[in-house]
């Protein structure tokens, strides 16, 4: 064991186990090292002797348990503590005196830099000391220890005792050693306590408890990998001393209701916590001194007795403020009976994701006033904290410090924070706080954490702008008005048929005459089934002018859906073409634009019979009931969107609009009224162009299409240097990338907007200004014009910038609601509570304020999502699905489809029938819904996995695309490895049995116990297992095959190695390196190709290396060894590179060997090396974690890591310049290769 002292068994004192928090410390030390490393630095003034101090310690370390303790943990069953009779514990000087102030502030720092970077050695000196001195009455005490000896109390306890026995030396005087009781009291305390009441109470406790509670504003994608992101060792504080009067104030509120100061500050955490989540439901970190033990003189000792628990904090914005707070007291109350359950049981008691932590906040009522209690003697002496270094193990934490009024300092990690949403939260958490005391017995929904300036913003300019707009007047009115200005105009292109303005206004009319003798009028719904056409767009004006709402219909659906689109809408006719006659609705009456006498009438102009307010359109979307339902638009938002086109798009009679989306959606209206209202072409694009990027391409500058609006998704296949007449693109419907918008956006004008039907399509704006950074995720905008959108919680409160809220949106555009759906209209169409006598439609959209004004999309409240920019109800997929007799149970899902897009994955159990099959199943649907909204994944289940509050538990779902079998029976141990693995799983578990096939997490393991087995594998197994392996091997079986492996493979490994062409020898061994960082639009590129072939991006880069080697060597049969899957196993990779015609090829087969069976790895320390040519190594940092020389075995080392890479040698194969060559060759053809790849599939 690395600096591992053997112990002199005379000098052991003892030896115990640990308690449950330091195994979860100890743990997190062994994978993480580093992690626990505390510092504290103190300015000592008056303490004249050096030489005193150093022996106050040596007092102090005979004294104090904890300062002469030692642990181990491999090779043994279960990690130990030893406490030694004796030890010294280390101490450095450094004598600054002769330095300036500056530069002993410098040198302090680089002391404590250094201290803090030589790590802690749990095995031999856990705590040690540094002692500098400044001058003849100023020294500075450096204490660096590891957080398993104590804790903050026991810190404020021994610098007590320091200061004690540091006088008694000085003044000569003698004094008895006072020994404290024996932490092993406390281990003995903690091992009677009752698990089994403890893991109820917290069970119930957890119950339901599902959700995580997330944090402010976080800047990384999402907490749980936070180890992925930047470096978070940086710290970031916000202090807050509460005036005289507010700490009197909140003390005096505590006492009213008979509750704590703890009890106000954990409830308006709670509170402020569910604002930002907008959730009624949390969950975070407290602490508590854990020395509530029976055990004689506890509150003295110094050890680890501090324990972290949850605080679950449930309101209903309905109680009252006073009930709340004496639930939250009588809640604080009950636990005392079970806070001393370790953390990590208690998480694996939740509902949570058992990879996830249950909390990522923390709330420390600090109860010992370190500076104050060790500066009260009279005598000059003075010890105050200069420095305080401390890893934080939770990204948010809030300190209490209730001593002179009340100070609250929030520390945050700076690299998941910025500093400006923590500020917000940290004055809002006051606010709360503050309102608490002010509350009297008001409701929760009633408490406010906005101030003031903040409500004027999110009601104010925020919320939305004004644009003139004309609203007395209709679309029709409005194209009639076009028509009088561009009458020769061309307004409508689909291939070779067009129509100029003056065309389709009389065509229109001649149509609109005809409906009019058929009965149509004003308020009437006509269907429009037809496949996108100029005929369409005439039908569409046709309905308006004849006062009517149209209702487009794609021929595509299935029958029964057609039918009660038409029946629900309360059709009275259907205009449609020869084609498609049969696809019409039963029982209403068809006009067929094919043919000629539906044009026969008079082709004057209609008098005006709609009003703003009458209904338009009706677009049917997805339902959760299982049924589609209707919105229904009307005028005033279309004319609306014609005010923007125009006075802030400026589309006009130079303009060419490409229409791109399916009529039967919302975008149409956007794309269409953008060029029949302000005099521009519109040009029909067609499914068949559609579906050829190359041919759209080449018609987007035949056509000299100006303006288009698009799904980032599409957009992404097309190349922007090829559109060069293109003058505005706006996309939508799914989110948009900064990669994307600024290859668009820097050479033309880039809109990403957000909107759905109940807007009328348009609800917020984002323009993007070429040469700003670009926010990721890239913002929806800000509202549209003449809108008003709002971010609320669930009672319609405004929610704070940063927070998470439903998006509302309100003003011009709101739809009238859904057709023959009262209820769901008055549901989702509220009553604004901020502009009186106006509507609020809630999208069951989430997002956030921004601090520029923008808001970001997150994502639904409800189960609606989209897929390749379709909006699908879940529910509504879910609902078809029953309808099938021999289904008994499912439950739909949204996954990835391993390309980073959304696909819908049905998870169905079979009900009591022999007929069971999902070809039979999918085309059940496909007669029933739309083809996109039919799954693209099915996993057949025996049952649906439920949590213990009996509701679907969506995380056991399996992942489709990683599922092997279901639910296997328990398969029993084969051989003798998985005989003795299995036993000790059984050992550590405590199970009866055990399956080879079981992961030992699902059987109840965790990292604590993870540490136990490899403890006991230590003793059968010594060195052949290290932690990393247990969790990447962790089943029985993997364990034996890795076990076998490493005991049966011990024979050497002769090697292939590349033979060299003559002339590239040193003359001697040389050392050699380079780095280098891809930029950033290489590496995006390689990651598309990487994407596109279905690979990792190792895969690529490993190819393409190989490729440009052979090249190099003149050998198109390379081989190398791979080190990239974990951990420390070498694949050998074997690559024909002339064997391959497509570079497809090439990275399958380098991501096939290089994850090959691992029958075939072997250990660095098998290889046989001839040394008659070139061995090259290619692995990633995290895949070996071996401390060894790899150029004992190897000429070349590659080192992958994310946009990094570097190549070290130290061979005399290949002289300096050659390598040199070689990597700048290397930089060269990836170029190449992704030029190639941009041609063919951009």
């Amino acid at each position: 064991m690395e600096n591992t002292r053997k112990l002199d068994k005379q000098n052991v004192e003892d030896i115990i186990g640990l308690s449950p928090l330091q195994e979860g410390i100890l743990f997190h030390h062994v994978s993480e090292p580093g992690t626990y490393v505390e510092q504290l630095s103190f300015r000592l003034t008056g303490f004249t002797s050096s030489e005193a101090v150093r022996q106050a310690w040596d007092v102090l370390g005979e004294e104090i348990q904890s300062l002469r303790t030692v642990f181990r943990w491999e090779k043994v069953d279960k990690p130990v503590q030893i406490f030694l009779r004796r030890k010294v514990i280390p101490m450095t000087e450094h004598d600054l005196v002769s330095l300036h102030q500056v530069e002993q502030d410098v040198r302090l720092k680089e002391i404590r830099e250094a201290e803090r970077d030589r790590g802690i050695a749990l095995e031999s000196d856990p705590f040690r000391l540094t002692i500098c001195k400044l001058s003849q009455t100023e020294l500075e005490m450096v204490l660096t220890y590891h957080h398993i000896l104590f804790d903050g109390w026991s810190t404020g306890l021994l610098l007590q005792k320091f200061i004690d026995v540091y006088r008694t030396i000085e003044e000569g005087k003698p004094r008895e050693l006072i020994h404290q009781p024996s932490y092993k009291e406390f281990i003995r305390w903690h091992q009677k306590q009752d698990r089994k009441a403890q893991h109820e109470y917290w069970k119930q406790v957890l119950a339901g408890f599902d959700n995580r509670t997330r944090l402010p504003g976080i800047k990384a994608t999402d907490v749980r990998n936070r180890e992925m992101n930047a470096d978070h060792d940086e710290i970031g504080a916000i202090t807050y001393q509460l005036t005289e009067e507010q700490s009197a104030k909140l003390q005096f509120c505590a006492n009213d209701h008979q509750v704590t100061l703890a009890t106000l500050v954990y409830t308006a955490w709670g509170l402020i916590l569910g604002r930002w989540n907008n959730a009624d439901d949390v969950v975070f970190g407290t602490t508590v001194s854990g020395r509530k033990a029976n055990i004689k003189g506890i509150d003295q000792m110094i050890g680890l007795f501090i324990n972290t628990l949850p605080l679950r904090v449930s309101t209903n914005g309905q109680e009252r403020v006073s009930e709340l707070l004496r639930r939250m007291d009588y809640s604080l109350n009950e636990r005392e009976d079970f806070e001393s359950a370790p953390l990590y049981e208690i998480s694996g008691l939740s509902e949570i994701d058992k990879r996830e932590t249950l909390f990522d906040s923390l709330v420390v009522m600090e109860n010992y006033p370190l500076d104050e209690r060790l500066n009260r003697s009279g005598d000059g002496k003075k010890l105050e904290l200069t420095s305080l270094s401390k890893k934080m193990n939770y990204p948010l934490t809030l300190g209490v410090y209730p001593f002179q009024g009340l100070k609250l300092e929030i520390n945050y990690q700076t690299a998941l924070f910025a500093p400006e949403v923590i500020t917000r939260f940290a004055d809002q958490f006051v606010q709360m706080l503050l309102a608490l005391t002010e509350a009297g017995d008001r409701l929760v929904a009633q408490l406010d954490p906005l101030l003031p300036k903040e409500r004027a913003a999110l009601l104010g300019p925020w919320s939305g702008t004004e644009l003139p707009y004309q609203q007395n007047v209709t679309v029709d009115q409005l194209f009639a008005a076009q028509v009088e200005r561009t009458p020769n105009h061309l307004a409508v292109v689909m291939g070779d048929v067009q129509l100029t303005y003056q065309e389709l206004h009389e065509k229109s009319n001649r149509l609109a005459r005809t409906l009019h003798q058929h009965g149509i009028q004003r308020g009437a719904t006509v269907v429009l089934l037809m496949e996108k056409s100029v005929e369409l767009i005439v039908g569409l004006l046709a309905i308006l002018k004849a006062g009517g709402a149209y209702l487009p219909i794609d021929p595509a659906l299935p029958d029964e859906r057609i039918q009660y689109m038409s029946d629900d809408s309360a059709a009275v006719m259907v205009l449609t073409v020869s084609q498609h006659k049969e696809r019409a609705p039963i029982r209403l009456p068809i006009l067929d634009l094919k043919d000629p006498t539906v044009f026969a009438e008079d082709s004057c102009d209609l008098p005006v019979v709609t009003e703003p307010k009458d209904v338009a359109v009706i677009y049917y979307t997805s339902g959760s009931t299982g049924l589609p339902k209707g919105v229904e638009i009307e005028h005033h938002g279309i004319v609306n969107q014609k005010a923007y086109v125009e006075h802030v798009l400026g589309i006009g009679t130079e303009d060419r609009i490409g229409q791109f989306a399916s009529f039967a959606f919302n975008a149409t209206i956007w794309e269409v009224f953008m060029a029949l209202l302000n005099g521009a072409q519109l040009h029909l694009l067609g499914p068949n162009l559609i579906q050829d990027p190359a041919e759209l391409t080449n018609y987007f500058e035949t056509q000299g299409i100006t303006t288009v609006t698009m799904a980032p998704t599409y957009l992404s296949q097309l190349d922007p240097l090829r559109f060069p007449k293109l003058k505005r693109l706006i996309t939508a419907g799914s989110e948009s990338s900064p990669k994307l918008v600024r290859s668009w956006g820097d050479r033309i004008f880039y809109l990403n907007a957000y909107g759905s039907t109940e807007t009328t399509n348009s609800a917020l704006v984002w323009h993007y200004i070429p040469g700003e950074p670009i926010p990721e995720p890239v913002p929806i905008g800000k509202p549209f014009p003449n809108k008003r959108v709002y971010l609320l919680d669930n009672y319609l409160r405004l929610q704070p910038i940063g927070a998470v809220g439903e998006i509302c949106v309100g003003g011009a555009g709101t739809a009238r609601g859904y057709v023959n759906k009262p209820e769901l209209t008055a549901e989702r169409f509220v009553p604004n509570p901020y502009v009186p006598g106006e509507r609020l439609y809630r999208t069951g959209d989430i997002g956030r304020w921004r601090e520029d004004g923008t808001v970001e999309f997150i994502g639904r409240l409800d189960r609606q999502v989209k897929v390749r920019g379709f909006r699908i109800e879940i529910g509504e997929v879910e609902a078809t699905i029953r309808q099938h007799p021999n289904i008994a149970q499912t439950v739909v899902a949204p996954v990835e489809d391993g390309r980073g897009d959304r696909a819908l994955c049905a998870y169905v159990v079979w009900g009591e029938s022999e007929e069971k099959g999902i070809a039979e199943l999918k085309e059940f649907l496909i007669s029933r819904m739309p083809a996109y909204m039919i799954p693209a994944y099915w996993v057949e289940l025996q049952e649906l996995p439920l949590t213990p509050s009996r509701k679907i538990d969506m995380k056991q779902l399996p992942d489709p695309r990683t599922l092997l079998e279901s639910h296997g029976e328990r398969v029993l141990p084969k051989n003798e490895w998985e005989e003795i693995i299995a036993a000790c799983w059984r050992e550590v578990l405590r199970l009866e049995s055990v399956s080879v096939q079981d992961s030992f997490f699902d059987l109840g393991g965790n990292s604590i116990m993870i540490m136990h087995l490899h403890g006991k594998f230590e003793k059968r197994f010594p060195n052949l297992f290290e932690i990393p392996d247990l969790f990447s091997n962790p089943t029985v079986q993997q364990q034996a095959a890795f076990l076998e492996r490493k005991l049966t493979c011990q024979e050497e490994r002769t090697v292939l190695e590349i033979a060299l062409p003559h002339g590239l020898q040193a003359d001697r061994v040389l050392a050699a390196g380079y780095e280098w960082k891809f930029e950033e639009e290489l590496y995006q590129s390689l990651q598309e190709i990487a994407v596109h072939e279905g690979v990792t991006i190792e895969a690529v880069l490993v190819g393409l290396w190989l490729y440009h080697l052979g090249d190099r060597t003149g050998q198109q049969e390379l081989k190398v060894d791979t080190l990239l899957v974990p951990f420390n196993e070498v694949r050998p990779l074997f690559l024909p590179v002339n064997q391959y015609t497509e570079f497809g090829e090439l990275f399958r087969a380098a991501e096939s060997g290089a994850r090959s069976d691992a029958s075939t790895s072997y250990s660095m320390g098998q290889l046989k090396r001839a040394r008659a040519g070139l061995l090259p190594l290619i692995y990633k940092k995290e895949c070996l974690t071996l401390t060894i020389d790899l150029f004992d075995n190897y000429d070349l080392v590659i080192e992958l890591s994310g946009d990094h890479m570097s190549l070290e040698s130290k061979t005399d194969l290949v002289r300096e310049e050659i390598l040199e060559a070689w990597v700048q060759g290397y930089l060269e053809v990836l170029r190449l290769v992704v030029s190639h790849y941009a041609a063919r599939i951009g």
